[in-house]
């Protein structure tokens, strides 16, 4: 393994906090059955050959990847079990190319786990490269964004769904879901009107807008985006907000809500016309938080069928007026 120290240059360290348990979380990592459904970029699909996670084991496996497949090969220099991964990856090839050494470490939080990845290259340049030229830094934030989607499927969150047929083209549909001018007149619940909005479409940007009921009182909301795929898919988190784009609690007396939810939103077309999914769970939530939301969604149902309804009629009043 490469000393660890005078690397700064050429590395790279993701860190999360995930809400499962360090032995889950180590569990998805190192059996095939669960790697190969969420390793790898958005667009990837993973085919592990053979895995063997213990010092000098070696997991071989191919990326599929949109336009082309990928050999990869790690070779495990250093197993500590639940606690740490350290290897060199590389492309699977004789000789082979090497890519980078990687340390994996999983931290126990009590019930959480904090996960920290750090990938060293043998130069800055070879760094500058995978950034640049393969968006490596995007790429593995993807991939822990994946992971922690799957770790709720292991552990049965309560996940919330609503699904509509909204009669427009999906590029359409996807400018009035990301573009502050058209969600301000349809976005949030039957009754308010939206006075402020803002959109910075990036992975970390944020929409978010501000609210008056008719009795005049004022409410904050945000997005805050993760995965970005246009014009198929937003993966963000909402909560409510103050009027500075903080994150703060619900603004309702006596409701147990989660300070933050993580939603998954797809388009898809057929015949002209776009199925919108929105999918979405509670991140970082107590189970009392979590019970709260399960409890919810017949509310959340019917409060989200008003807002696609306006979505709706705004549309055929956008499209009406061209």
């Amino acid at each position: 393994m490469q000393n660890e120290n005078n690397t700064k240059d050429r590395e790279i360290i993701l860190t999360r906090i995930l809400n499962a348990p360090r032995e889950l979380v180590w569990q998805v990592w190192t059996d095939p059955k669960h790697i190969d459904k969420w390793w790898g970029p958005n667009g990837f699909k993973n085919e592990t050959h053979s895995m063997e996670v213990k010092t000098g084991g070696v997991w071989s496996y191919i990326m599929h990847g949109p336009e082309k497949d990928f050999n990869n090969k790690i070779a495990y220099t250093k197993v500590e079990e639940h606690a740490r991964l350290e290897y060199l990856h590389t492309d699977g090839e004789e000789p082979p190319q090497i890519f980078f050494n990687a340390i994996v470490t999983f931290d126990d939080l009590g019930g959480k786990t904090k996960l920290t990845m750090k990938t060293i290259f043998h130069s800055a340049e070879a760094l500058r490269k995978v950034v640049e030229e393969n968006g490596a830094i995007e790429g593995g934030k993807q991939t822990i964004n994946r992971l922690e989607l799957h770790l709720a499927e292991v552990a049965g969150k309560k996940e919330f769904t609503i699904s509509r047929e909204i009669n427009a083209p999906k590029q359409q549909v996807w400018e009035m879901l990301t573009k502050a001018e058209h969600l301000k007149h349809w976005w949030g619940p039957t009754g308010l009107d939206m006075q402020k909005a803002t959109v910075d479409l990036r992975p970390g940007g944020l929409f978010h807008y501000g609210m008056t009921a008719p009795d005049g009182n004022e409410m904050w909301g945000k997005f805050t985006y993760r995965e970005i795929e246009e014009p198929n898919k937003l993966i963000f988190t909402n909560s409510f907000s103050d009027a500075s784009g903080g994150t703060t609690r619900a603004p309702f007396p006596g409701l147990v809500w989660p300070l933050e939810v993580l939603n998954i939103l797809t388009l898809t077309e057929i015949n002209g016309k776009t199925i919108l999914t929105l999918s979405g769970y509670p991140v970082d939530a107590t189970q009392e938080e979590e019970t709260s939301f399960g409890t919810m969604h017949a509310s959340m149902q019917q409060g989200f069928g008003g807002t696609f309804d306006q979505l709706d009629a705004y549309i055929e009043k956008v499209n009406q007026t061209a």
